[in-house]
Formats: C-alpha cells, structure tokens, sequence
C-alpha cells in the first residue's frame, strides 16, 4: 500500500537546503511533529533534495508556525532510502497538535550550516560522543561543565531525542582549534544552542571536555504493555494506550530474536570500516573469509547505515581475534536488508581468514569507534519505489461509478413513466366503417 506521501520541501529558510519541514500526503501539503521526526529522516529528506546531510533538527517552529495541517507520522527510515517516500510510515498517533511543535531542518548545503551554535558529536555514533560547536567560523570543542539542561538543547537539535548522560572526557575529536568553549547556559527549552547564552573561548590545555549520551529518537508510544505470550501481535497485547505513557528515554526496552544477529566493525577507521564481528549467545563471533566478496560487503554496509560497498577483505586484514571464525560460506545476493537473511553455514575455517568490510562512508558524520547494528523496528507500512495510485483515488472512482449508475437509473425509470403516460392519453381510434350490403342496395 502507498505512504502517500509524494513531495517534499523546506520552507521560510534563508535557502531551499534549511527550513520547515512540509510534506505533501495525497495532494495535501501539511508540517510535521518535532517528536515524530528524527536524524535519520532528516538524512533522507536532504539527500532527497540534494541538499547533502543533515547537520541540525530544530524543533519547536524554529523556522516559524505553518498554515497547513499539521501530521504526527513517523517516519521509520534506515538511512539508505533515496526519498522518504521509501520509509516505513506509522500513522497511529492522532493526538491533537499544535504549530508550535513544527520540525525543521538545516543540511550541510545550507548557508545556515555554518551558524553560530551548529553542533556535532564525535565518539561512538551521531548521538553519543564529545561535543563539537561551530562558533566564530571555527569548530571548538566545549570545556567546563555542562548540565542535562545544555545536553538537552543539543540532543534536540542534532534530532537524537532527550540527554540520558552528560560526562567529562579526555581530549579527543577532530576540533579546529586548541580552544575550547566556555560558558554555554541554557534554560532547556531552547530548540537551537545559538538561542543559549554567549560563550567565550578559552585555551583548551589539558582540561576535560564535555561528552553526552542522547537517547533513541522520538517519543514513547507504550507503556505497561501485558502480553500474555499467545498473542500473534504486539497490537494484541493490553497497554495503557498509545501515547499514553509517563516513561521517559532511559527505561527504553530492546529485543534480539534468536537467530538474528547484531552485527559491528572493529579494527577500521571512521566506524564504516573493519573486521566484522556477530553477536551470538552472549559473545562477538567472527566472520570467515572464504567465499567473502562484494555482494556480502553490500548487506553489511546496508545493515549498518554506512552507504554501498567499497571492499571486501579477507586474510585478518584488520587483525586476527581469539576464537576462530563463527559463521562460514556466507552467499548473499546483495539485495538482503540484514546479513542473518543469506544463506550461511557454520563449518570448519582457518583462524587467520578472516572477513573485513570497507564501506563508501557513514550517511552523515559519526564516530570513530565501531557502529553497532541492532534488531531493526519491524517496517510497519512498505512504501514501494514506484509510483502507485493511493486507495483514495480507487474510492473516489467507486463514488463516482455508482453515482453515475444512480443517474442512468432515474432516467431509465423517468423513460418509462413518460411512456406509460402517453398511451393512456392517446384517444381511441374510430371504428372501421361497416361493409355495404348489397341486398339493401337492389331494394
């Protein structure tokens, strides 16, 4: 069944790369939810509009209150969707919305990009590391202390939800300069650390610098959920209701099904890159290197969020674990979403052949350390890559169909009546006259 959503576009910014998210959902334009709306759709709605990555989510109507219809939608992209079209929709939510929750979007084609306050995280992933802000033309990593207050505003711009951890940490990162930031206030409620308060520069030296820990994206939807077991759905089991929920961030729960594997890259650089490891019966396996190629490489890299394949290694090109491989004879086609759906085996292989992954890069900037896979959200409405007629369209023509056959039919019986009332308004015809008798005639 179609998403609906057909086109896509940022408006009231300084330029076509940065503004208020609008989309238009059969015919209709309409904004969307800051809470419905995450990183990665941001990612995919850049990319769509040729605009590069997303370097910012302000929420809040950051960009101004819209017109239209405000939708609660959420988008559960993955990072390798060309358009959001292509991303799993869920539409359950029908809470009542205002337009001061509008999201928006800066992507890195933007002149706003380069604003004041833009902020980065380097360390383990894009919402979890040390914290980078863009100020007076020079990235400056951040000193001093921070509170949950400043964690939250940047959690929220960069799109990757509410502050679960804020943490000093030794110097690292790519910062442009030995200065760090000092004296970043925020109230909390702040869409954008440029609205914050004024910071000042000070010399970096061996001071510790501020890390934080950002929570999964959006809000909660359940809470109290009470399955029994039996149940052939999630949607079966009693809740409290959806939305309905006082549970924050940090209570959020995780699942991995027997026989599906988490999966990570050790060893490379930049995350997207390195031996590749499964996660099975509470340990990281390897990967043996036998039969590894190219269309492997490409499910991985999928998998993980980090573009298309680049290489496939083999021969411990990143090192050599303890154990010897795990999985063996992996055949994927290429077009699998997760590396558990090829065929596989678990037979015998040397300990020094080993898988390695090269993929083109991350699908915006991350980490240094390794990038995780997890059990995936299952999709829960597969838009097609092509174009398709929404079932309203099919609804509208049955409308009109039986409407045009509630005409033909008054006419028809119309028709009739009219027939009817002129056979019996006709008058008789006169009776033939008689035959002359020609016996009367000889009298």
């Amino acid at each position: 069944m179609c998403s609906g959503y057909t086109e896509s576009r940022l408006a009231d910014g300084p330029d076509n790369c940065s503004g208020r998210v609008e989309l238009q959902h059969l015919g209709n334009w309409g904004t969307v939810c800051d809470a419905c709306w995450d990183r990665r759709a941001s990612n995919v709605l850049c990319q769509q509009l040729k605009c590069g990555t997303a370097v910012a989510v302000p929420g809040q109507a950051w960009f101004g209150e819209g017109s239209w219809p405000i939708r609660a939608d959420v988008f559960d992209c993955h990072g390798n969707e060309t358009r959001l079209s292509q991303c799993a929709v869920s539409s359950w939510s029908r809470a009542v919305l205002s337009h001061g929750l509008d999201a928006g979007v800066i992507c890195s084609g933007s002149a706003l990009s380069a604003l004041d306050g833009t902020v980065r995280l380097a360390g383990e992933g894009a919402c979890e590391g040390q914290v980078e802000v863009y100020y007076q033309q020079t990235w400056s990593r951040v000193g001093g202390s921070w509170s949950f207050s400043e964690a939250s505003v940047a959690c929220r711009q960069l799109g990757c939800g509410s502050a679960v951890q804020v943490y000093s940490s030794s110097p690292s990162g790519t910062g442009g300069s030995g200065e760090c930031l000092m004296g970043v206030q925020c109230s909390g409620r702040e869409a954008h650390l440029g609205n914050c308060s004024t910071p000042h520069k000070l010399t970096c030296s061996s001071r510790e610098q501020v890390s934080i820990v950002c929570s999964r994206n959006g809000p909660v939807w359940l809470d109290e959920v009470g399955c029994v077991g039996n149940e052939t759905s999630l949607w079966d089991c009693p809740t409290a209701g959806w939305g309905q929920t006082d549970c924050g961030h940090k209570k959020d729960v995780g699942v991995v099904c027997s026989g599906h594997w988490p999966i990570r890259l050790v060893g490379g650089e930049g995350g997207c890159s390195g031996m590749l490891e499964v996660f099975h019966e509470g340990s990281w396996r390897k990967v043996c290197g036998d039969s590894w190629d190219a269309m492997d490489v490409q499910v991985v890299c999928r998998q993980l969020g980090c573009g298309s394949a680049g290489k496939a290694h083999s021969n411990a090109t990143f090192g050599m674990g303890k154990d010897d491989p795990w999985l063996t004879e992996v055949n994927c086609r290429g077009t699998e979403m997760h590396l558990w759906d090829c065929p596989h085996q678990h037979s015998r292989c040397q300990h020094q052949n080993q898988a390695g992954v090269t993929c083109t890069g991350p699908l915006y900037e991350s980490s240094s350390a390794a990038v995780v896979s997890t059990q995936p959200v299952p999709r829960l409405k597969e838009a097609p890559a092509s174009p398709c007629i929404p079932a309203v369209a099919f609804l509208v023509m049955g409308a009109l169909l039986f409407l045009l056959l509630a005409v033909l039919g008054v006419l028809l019986f119309q028709n009739r009546a009219l027939k009817r009332r002129e056979n019996f308004l006709a008058p008789e015809s006169p009776p033939a006259p008689r035959g002359m008798d020609y016996d009367d005639v000889g009298e």
